[in-house]
């Protein structure tokens, strides 16, 4: 019996991908430090372009519900959401951007534009190719667990 041996374009990707998810996640703690908030709050406001009950952000988030609720709690503190009733089903609090949280949020997507790693050095043309890869590789991945995911930062 002979064992398999590693495809070394695949194990050349991995190492690729995993390099430039670690930069990506450190762009973007910087940008939203430069902002007042964590990562994850910073990734709420992303989210949070139209209204969405707590446990979808949460699921969205890929941490537990309980979680959301802290985050909910510091976002809300800082006048950048709101909580509000669901009108079909009042145990349901839909978050939803205040005035002060749309003009973050844009504010942070522009910011984080600069010098995003992913992007840094490509071409107009390459970017469309890059969005269109990223795009073939979410068609038939399966979900994310919602377990094991670093909530901290």
């Amino acid at each position: 019996m002979t064992a398999a041996t590693p495809n070394k374009v695949t194990q050349e990707i991995i190492g690729l991908v995993v390099d430039l998810v670690e930069r990506m996640h450190a762009h973007f703690a910087d940008v939203t430090a430069g902002f007042g908030l964590t990562s994850i709050e910073g990734r709420a406001l992303f989210v949070l372009e139209e209204p969405l009950p707590m446990g979808e952000l949460a699921n969205t988030l890929r941490c537990d519900a309980s979680y959301i609720t802290g985050i909910t709690d510091r976002l809300e503190e800082q006048g950048l959401v709101e909580r509000q009733v669901y009108a079909n089903d009042r145990r349901v609090k839909h978050l939803v951007l205040t005035s002060k949280g749309k003009q973050l949020r844009e504010a942070m997507l522009l910011r984080t534009e600069q010098g995003l790693p992913a992007t840094t050095g490509l071409t107009s043309e390459q970017c469309f190719a890059l969005r269109d890869l990223l795009r073939v590789t979410q068609q038939d991945s399966p979900a994310v667990p919602t377990g094991n995911v670093d909530t901290t930062g």
